[in-house]
């Protein structure tokens, strides 16, 4: 989970919401093309093409339209921006199920859209995901994982295997400025706009590392 600075609300997706009039309401059910799909393009760019809570990459077909807080809990909110992320495995859940198909009505006391979310998490080397031992973030980030199912095997292995691709940095023996520049560019965008996926797993391991550098 790493966190999306939210950009401005699509125009196209302001202007249908203000047709609404005595006769007609906008809604979720009746939230279609062309303003869903380019909604969602809008979330995808904020999230760098990653998804909300796991990180993997997510395009316009292996995604969909997230609630934060759910249409259930905060029905007020089905269609504002600001409530709205990109989360993986398309429009119907897959098994096994996780991020926003198993949130379901869920809240979330940890969530992307917090500046510091990544640092109620702790990665290790196998992949695994377990809360930070800070008692103001442990609780939260242990209902997340679970309600998100961040600690699931098929994720595991996604974080395991883009983690390794980084140790091969260390066993080349890099330097420290070596490391620093490469987790720059990992926790970057690229020239299309796309975040590295599982940054936050990559860049945690790599930093560990790191010998800290001298105070100014």
């Amino acid at each position: 989970m790493r966190p999306i600075v939210r950009s401005a609300e699509p125009a196209a997706f302001t202007a249908w919401k203000a047709l609404a009039s005595p006769d007609w309401q906008p809604s979720w059910d009746n939230f279609q093309k062309p303003e869903k799909p380019e909604v969602l393009t809008a979330l995808l760019r904020d999230q760098g093409f990653v998804c909300s809570y796991c990180e993997q990459r997510v395009d316009m077909r292996g995604s969909h339209i997230e609630h934060l807080e759910s249409r259930h809990a905060a029905p007020h909110r089905a269609l504002e921006f600001s409530n709205l992320l990109a989360s993986c495995q398309g429009e119907l859940p897959r098994e096994p199920a996780h991020c926003g198909h198993l949130k379901g009505h869920e809240p979330l006391g940890v969530h992307p859209l917090l500046p510091e979310c990544r640092e109620y998490f702790i990665f290790d080397s196998a992949g695994g995901i377990r809360s930070s031992p800070d008692p103001a973030r442990a609780a939260s980030a242990q209902h997340a994982i679970a309600t998100l199912g961040l600690g699931i095997p098929k994720l595991m292995a996604m974080r395991r295997a883009a983690i390794e691709g980084a140790m091969a940095l260390l066993q080349e023996g890099a330097s420290d400025e070596e490391i620093r520049r490469f987790i720059a560019v990992i926790d970057d965008r690229d020239a299309a706009g796309q975040h590295t996926p599982f940054a936050s797993a990559i860049v945690q391991f790599l930093t560990a590392y790191l010998v800290p550098a001298p105070a100014s």
